[in-house]
C-alpha cells in the first residue's frame, strides 16, 4: 500500500513539459492532440513552433487554455526560403530542405527557453537531431515522439545505420525488400517509384533526414510512437531491440475538434451540400499537404472518379503556396460533366467535420497515418494511392489487416489508369466482395477512435512471465542475479565482472511465437564507466550483433533488471534521497497488469518521477560535475549551450563523429531570444 501510495504521489506531481514538431501540419496536430490528454491530466505544456504555424492550429477548448502555453519562435532569414513560409505547406516539396536550415537556426532560441523554463521532459520530433544534446547538458529528460508508426521506424532500420548509412542498403533497389532484421512475416518493404519519389537522402551539403532520425533517436532517453501494440506487436518489440532503450506506444490519438458554435458560411454551403448526399454514398478524396499528384495522375483520378459514377467531394490543391510554378488543372469538361454529383473544392476545407457526415462511405487518399486514423476514426472505408514511401508503408499495413484497398499500379513506375482508380472505389464503395473492407473498418473504430478506451488498463489474461526481478532464477541471457533488487548506487564491488556479449542463438522460424527476453537495465552513476544511455538492454536471441551497431555494452555490472513490459508499470518503495552515498536504489515490483491499448506518456513522465534522479546522473560527468551533496543544490547558472558542443554519452559521441557538414550559419542577427507568448 505504501509504494501505491508513493507511485499516486509521483503521478500527482504535476510537469512543464515542452513540445518541439516539425513545422508541418501532419506533424503538429498529433503533438497538440497529445498535449491536449497531457494537460487534461493537469500537466503544464509549451508547444514551439512558428508564429504563423501557432495562428493556423485549431482553437484550443477554453478548459485547456490555461495549461497549454503556444510560444512562437520567429523563424531566421534564409536564401532561398519563400517569404512567410513557415509550414511545408507554404512551399513546394523540393524546397522544404531550406525550410530545414530556418528549422536549425531555432537552436539558440530554444535554448535560451529551456535555460529559462526548466522543464520535466522535452518531446520533440526527427527534424531537430541537436535537440537531445542540448537538453542532456541541461539535465532534461527527452523523449523522441515519432508521428510515424512503428512499422516505418523498423523500416529505418538502427540509429547507427541511419547515421553512417552502413546498413547494407546502398541502392534504391535495397529498399525494395523487407530489411534483414526483421524477423517476423511482413509487408515491411516498398515498391521502387515511392523510393525513387521520396526525398530522405541528400547530396547537396544538407542534413538527410535518414540523418536526422538516427540522431534524434540516439539523443534520447525515450522513444514515444503513434500507434499501438494491439496494431503493430512484432514491430513495438523489435524497435525495443533495434534502439536499446524503451519505445513505448502512446495510442493512435485521433483528432478531436473544438467547436466553438461559430459554424462559417463555408461549412455551411458545403453541410447543404452533403446533406442532399445519400448515407454512405459519397467518396472523400484528399491527398494531403505533404506532396500533390503530378498532372498525368490528377487526370486519371478525374477520369476515375467519372467512371466509377458515384458522387464524390475533392478537396484539390493545385499549387504549394505562392513559390510553387507547377500548377495541375482538371481535365477538359470534367466539372460539366461531374455536375450535381461531385464537387471540387481548391480551398482548405473542414476535414473532420466532412469525414464526421453520414453521407461518407468511403475515402480515397495518399495514405497519410492522420487521415487514415480519421477515416477508421469515423467507419469510412479507405482506399489508396500512397505517393512517398511512409505512406506506402502506411499503406501496406492497412492492408495486410483488410482495413483499405490499394489501388492496383505498375511497380516499376507507379502509373496506374483511371479504369484501376474507378473499379477499386466501386469494389469497396458498393460491390459485395469489398464488404469485407466496409465490415473491418467497422470493427477497428473502437480501436482507432475510442480515446477512453486508449486511456486504460486492464489485467493481463495470464500471469507475467517468468522471468521478472522478482524471481529467484536469472532470466534466460542475462548475466544480473535478481535475488537482490537494492544497491548501492555509488559503489561497484571489484568482484563483479563486465557483463559478457550473450551468445549468438539461431534465428527463431516465423512461425514460432519467441518470448519476450529483452530486459531493461537501469543503471547507476558511475565516474570509471560511462555507458551510452542510464537504460540499456541486453540483446535479443533472435538478432545478431552485425544487425544492431547501435548496441554499445556497459562495462559495469547493472544493480537493477526488470522487463521491458513493465518499465512505466512499476511498484516502488520510497525512493530514498541521493544525497546520502548509501542511498539504495528502490525497489521494484512486476506488476500484474499492462495498458490495453497504450501506456500513455503522461503516465510514463508521472510514473519515471520515481527514478527521475536515478535516471539523469547516469550521464556521462562534464568538466564543472561534483558528487552529490548533503546540501541542497539551487538551479545551476543559466548558460548558453554551443549546439556544436561535443556529446557527452558514448552514443551521442559516436552521433557527433558522423555529423555531416553543415553550411555556414547565415550572417544576419539570429531571431530574438524573446519569447512571444500567442493569447489565449
Amino acid at each position: 500500500m505504501e509504494s501505491m501510495a508513493t507511485l499516486s504521489a509521483a503521478e500527482d506531481r504535476k510537469l512543464h513539459i515542452v513540445m518541439f514538431p516539425w513545422l508541418a501540419f501532419g506533424h503538429m496536430i498529433p503533438y497538440l492532440e497529445l498535449a491536449k490528454l497531457i494537460a487534461h491530466r493537469g500537466h503544464k505544456i509549451s508547444f514551439l513552433s512558428s508564429p504563423a504555424n501557432i495562428d493556423r492550429l485549431p482553437k484550443l477548448p477554453p478548459n485547456l487554455t490555461p495549461l497549454i502555453n503556444l510560444v512562437k519562435l520567429p523563424l531566421p532569414h534564409i536564401d532561398n526560403l519563400p517569404e512567410n513560409a513557415e509550414a511545408t505547406i507554404d512551399l513546394p516539396y523540393k524546397t522544404v530542405k531550406y525550410l530545414k536550415l530556418a528549422y536549425d537556426g531555432l537552436q539558440q532560441p530554444i535554448t535560451h527557453f529551456l535555460q529559462a523554463s526548466r522543464p520535466d521532459w522535452v518531446l520533440f520530433d526527427f527534424a531537430p537531431y541537436w535537440l537531445g544534446p542540448i537538453a542532456a547538458e541541461l539535465k532534461i529528460s527527452t523523449s523522441f515522439f515519432s508521428i510515424f508508426i512503428a512499422t516505418v521506424l523498423v523500416y529505418a532500420g538502427p540509429p547507427a545505420g541511419m547515421i553512417d548509412g552502413q546498413d547494407g542498403r546502398s541502392k534504391p533497389e535495397d529498399f525494395t525488400v523487407t530489411p534483414n532484421w526483421v524477423r517476423f512475416n511482413s509487408t515491411v518493404a516498398c515498391p521502387l517509384y515511392e523510393i525513387l519519389r521520396t526525398d530522405f537522402t541528400v547530396d547537396d551539403g544538407h542534413v538527410s533526414d535518414l540523418y536526422r532520425f538516427g540522431a534524434s533517436i540516439e539523443g534520447c532517453d525515450v522513444v514515444a510512437v503513434r500507434t499501438c501494440s494491439e496494431l503493430e506487436p512484432e514491430c513495438l518489440q523489435l524497435l525495443t531491440e533495434l534502439y536499446r532503450k524503451p519505445v513505448i506506444p502512446v495510442g493512435l490519438l485521433p483528432s478531436t475538434a473544438y467547436d466553438a458554435g461559430d459554424e462559417d458560411n463555408d461549412w455551411r454551403q458545403i453541410k447543404e451540400w452533403l446533406d442532399k448526399q445519400a448515407k454512405g454514398s459519397l467518396v472523400y478524396v484528399a491527398f494531403g499537404s505533404e506532396v500533390k499528384p503530378n498532372q498525368t495522375e490528377i487526370t486519371e483520378i478525374a477520369h476515375g472518379l467519372e467512371q466509377s459514377e458515384l458522387p464524390f467531394f475533392w478537396v484539390l490543391r493545385k499549387r504549394r503556396g505562392l513559390a510553387d510554378t507547377e500548377l495541375i488543372e482538371l481535365p477538359e469538361g470534367f466539372e460539366e460533366r461531374t455536375k450535381g454529383r461531385g464537387v471540387v473544392c481548391t480551398s482548405w476545407a473542414p476535414q473532420l467535420k466532412i469525414l464526421s457526415h453520414e453521407s461518407v462511405g468511403g475515402l480515397l487518399t495518399h495514405s497519410g497515418w492522420s487521415t487514415a486514423v480519421e477515416a477508421i476514426q469515423f467507419e469510412r472505408a479507405l482506399v489508396l494511392l500512397p505517393l512517398l514511401m511512409d505512406q506506402g508503408l502506411h499503406a501496406r499495413l492497412l492492408e495486410e489487416k483488410k482495413l483499405a484497398y490499394l489501388i492496383p499500379r505498375n511497380e516499376r513506375d507507379g502509373s496506374f489508369t483511371r479504369d484501376s482508380v474507378a473499379n477499386s472505389l466501386r469494389l469497396v464503395m458498393v460491390a459485395e466482395e469489398g464488404k469485407i473492407y466496409r465490415d473491418k473498418v467497422k470493427e477497428m473504430r473502437g480501436l482507432f477512435g475510442d480515446r477512453d478506451r486508449q486511456d486504460r488498463v486492464k489485467p493481463l489474461q495470464q500471469k507475467a512471465p517468468a522471468n521478472s526481478i522478482t524471481t529467484s532464477t536469472p532470466p534466460p541471457h542475462s548475466r544480473t542475479s535478481t535475488k537482490t533488487t537494492t544497491a548501492d548506487p555509488h559503489h561497484h564491488p571489484p568482484s563483479d565482472p563486465p557483463p559478457s556479449p550473450p551468445a549468438p542463438n539461431p534465428l527463431p522460424q516465423p512461425t514460432e511465437p519467441q518470448p519476450n527476453r529483452s530486459i531493461i537495465r537501469l543503471q547507476p552513476a558511475s565516474h570509471d564507466s560511462i555507458t551510452s544511455k542510464s537504460i540499456s538492454t541486453v540483446a535479443h536471441p533472435s538478432i545478431t550483433t552485425a544487425d544492431l551497431k547501435s548496441v554499445t555494452t556497459a562495462p559495469v555490472a547493472p544493480r537493477l533488471s526488470l522487463p521491458v513490459i513493465s518499465l512505466f508499470h512499476l511498484q516502488s518503495d520510497p525512493p530514498a534521497p541521493l544525497s546520502s552515498p548509501s542511498s539504495p536504489l528502490p525497489t521494484f515490483h512486476r506488476r500484474t497488469t499492462t495498458s490495453h491499448t497504450t501506456c500513455r506518456l503522461y503516465s510514463i513522465i508521472s510514473v519515471s518521477i520515481i527514478f527521475h534522479h536515478h535516471l539523469r546522473p547516469s550521464r556521462a560527468p562534464t568538466a564543472d560535475h561534483h558528487p552529490p551533496s548533503t546540501e541542497p543544490q539551487p538551479h545551476p547558472p543559466s548558460r548558453s549551450v554551443p549546439p556544436s558542443a561535443s556529446l557527452t554519452t558514448t552514443a551521442n559521441q559516436r552521433l557527433h563523429n558522423h555529423r555531416p557538414s553543415l553550411p555556414s550559419p547565415p550572417t544576419h542577427p539570429s531571431p530574438p531570444s524573446t519569447i512571444i507568448t500567442a493569447p489565449n
